[in-house]
This record gives structure tokens, C-alpha cells and sequence, in this order.
């Protein structure tokens, strides 16, 4: 196994993880199948191209309007889609044209969270005294016109002056680099400023209350069954308490931490719509997918997939990629 990324971005690996850095050193590597989390790839690199997925069917702008997010746009790369639920599954069926197949195999990514919160009830460190402070974990998105991060930061700097709440906060690596300056320089006890790379999870789990806005983060922390405040957010809904005035938050916090039955059943509800598995097997179930694409030689019973010349250019030149 080995990684390649767009030129653009800069991972952090271990030393142990094999790095492709170039095109010519994916053919070189030949790989058999490719795992793409994101929207686009180059699409001339070889193997089958399995759809993973970088996040749930979620539209921040509507949560009525889903199906019309580009979580279900065809952009005819992909081989094989390995979905997270019985939702996005039928959807991804209905949309098939032929050109690639679909296996409800959940989410990757969410081997870890149920690790994690399974691991988090045989540790007696993890339970919590009652003299202890609420911990607040504040997570917000990058777009203008969802984010909170600006209009929000004295509200949460006075809420860690006030020590009544230990932070914790994460901002989308896309927000700008000064407001991500201003979190990273709030110097606390109290307080911690978690990057993109942390583990975000290990975050959520020390938490009891979750502060977002419109980041599809915050469907990940219902998983973890507790409470959820969003402020001005875009897609309200009965598994949140959603607050519009920054004068009226931290009571809302506080009255969050009292779960009431109604809004946690609504969470578990949204969670079954997310998620089709509660267990740490997804990974496994994407292998065994691919393992059954390929021995079944579904590649061969796919239709030619369109054309798509314009994307592809800009893909090439994304890529700055330019041999046939």
C-alpha cells in the first residue's frame, strides 16, 4: 500500500507509510485498486477506483435538499462506491448508469470512533466526577456564510476566562489563517486548540457538549451520544438545540447537558440514517467489496463511462499532467 496526493496539499505521514510523489511513480507502482476519499482524482492513474468518501450525504446549505448535494453527483470517476447507509446506497442505485457499481459497506473512518468509544467504557479515567467542569468541544466551518468562528470568538474567549467550561476547539483547515491564529493564541489552563491532524475524536470524547455551526463534524459527535448545540446553523433539526443569539449561549449549553428523551432519541435516529453499522468493521467490509468486485470481473460488465473532456483538463491541469 502507498499514498499519493494532489501536489497542493501536505500530509503528515508516519515513517512507516510508503509515499508515491509523482505520477510516474504510481504507474511504477501499479496498483490494483485506489481508495479515493475526495470529490476528484487523476483519473488516468491505473487500478480500480473505489469511492470511499471524505464525509455522510450531507448538504450544509439544506438539510431538505440532500439529494441534491454533490454528495450524489456523478462526475463518472469512479468504478465502485462503498456507502455508509441504507440511504445513500438506494440513492447511489437509483443514479447508476451502468458505469459502476454500489456496496453498503459504512464509513472508514468510523473504525476508530467505535474503537474509541467502546475502549472509553472499560477505562475508569474516563468517568467523570460530578465537582468536575463541563468540557465544550467547539468545532466550526470555513464557508463565510455557514461559519461561526469570527462572530463567536469573544463569546468563547469569555467563556474560558470565565473558568466555568474546559475548551476544547478545532477550526476547518480551510478558515482563514487569521482567524485560526486567534484560537491557536488563547492561552489557558482550561482551553486547548486541537489541529486538523489531531485526533478530533480523542476531543470529542472528553467532551460533554458539542458547539458547532453548519460543519458536517457535528454528525459525527451525535455517534458519540451527547448533546449538540449549533448556533445560526443551516440545518436545523430535532437532534440539536440551535441558538441564534450569542447572549443566549452558554445558558443553552448549560440546559444542554441535561438531556431530555426526546431530542437523544432523535439523535440516535439521525445516526441511523447516517450509519448503517454500529461496530468497527467498515474497513473491512470496503476490502471484502472490492475483493468481490474483482473476482466477480465487475470491471468488465461496467459501460463505457462519458466523455467528461472539460473536467478531465482540469484535472491535467490541476495535476500539471500532460502525457497520454
Amino acid at each position: 500500500m502507498a499514498w499519493f496526493f494532489a501536489p497542493d496539499l501536505k500530509p503528515k505521514l508516519d515513517d512507516y507509510e510508503p509515499h508515491l510523489s509523482s505520477a510516474q511513480a504510481v504507474f511504477d507502482f501499479a496498483p490494483d485498486v485506489m481508495f479515493i476519499a475526495g470529490n476528484w482524482f487523476p483519473y488516468y492513474l491505473p487500478g480500480i477506483k473505489v469511492m470511499v468518501f471524505h464525509g455522510f450525504a450531507i448538504n450544509k446549505r439544506s438539510e431538505q435538499a440532500v439529494q441534491l448535494s454533490g454528495h450524489f453527483r456523478l462526475r463518472g470517476w469512479f468504478d465502485l462506491y462503498c456507502t455508509h447507509s441504507e440511504i445513500d446506497t438506494q440513492r447511489f442505485k437509483e443514479l447508476n448508469d451502468g458505469t459502476y457499481k454500489v456496496y453498503k459497506t459504512g464509513w472508514p473512518k468510523f473504525d476508530t470512533l467505535y474503537q474509541k468509544k467502546q475502549a472509553s467504557l472499560h477505562v475508569d479515567c474516563i468517568a467523570k466526577p460530578s465537582a468536575r467542569i463541563p468540557c465544550l468541544f467547539y468545532a466550526s466551518t470555513f464557508s463565510p456564510s455557514l461559519t461561526s468562528s469570527e462572530v463567536l470568538f469573544e463569546e468563547i474567549r469569555r467563556i474560558i476566562q470565565s473558568e466555568k467550561w474546559q475548551v476544547i476547539a478545532t477550526l476547518h483547515p480551510k478558515t482563514p489563517a487569521e482567524t485560526q491564529h486567534k484560537y491557536r493564541s488563547l492561552k489557558a489552563t482550561n482551553y486547548q486548540f486541537l489541529e486538523t491532524n489531531d485526533d478530533l475524536y480523542d476531543g470529542m470524547l472528553k467532551s460533554d457538549v458539542m458547539l458547532c455551526d453548519t460543519s458536517t463534524i457535528m454528525y459525527e459527535y451525535l455517534f458519540f451520544d451527547k448533546p449538540l448545540v449549533t448556533f445560526n446553523t443551516k440545518n436545523p433539526g430535532d437532534f440539536a438545540i440551535n441558538v441564534t443569539d450569542v447572549n443566549a449561549l452558554e445558558a443553552t449549553l448549560c440546559k444542554a447537558l441535561i438531556r431530555d428523551t426526546a431530542t437523544r432519541n432523535a439523535q440516535q435516529n439521525r445516526c441511523k440514517d447516517l450509519h448503517g453499522y454500529l461496530d468497527d468493521g467498515s474497513s473491512q467490509r470496503v476490502i471484502e467489496a472490492v475483493d468481490s468486485f474483482i473476482q466477480q470481473g465487475l470491471l468488465e460488465t461496467l459501460k463505457p463511462k462519458k466523455l467528461n473532456m472539460l473536467r478531465k483538463l482540469k484535472v491535467r491541469q490541476k495535476m500539471n499532467y500532460w502525457r497520454l
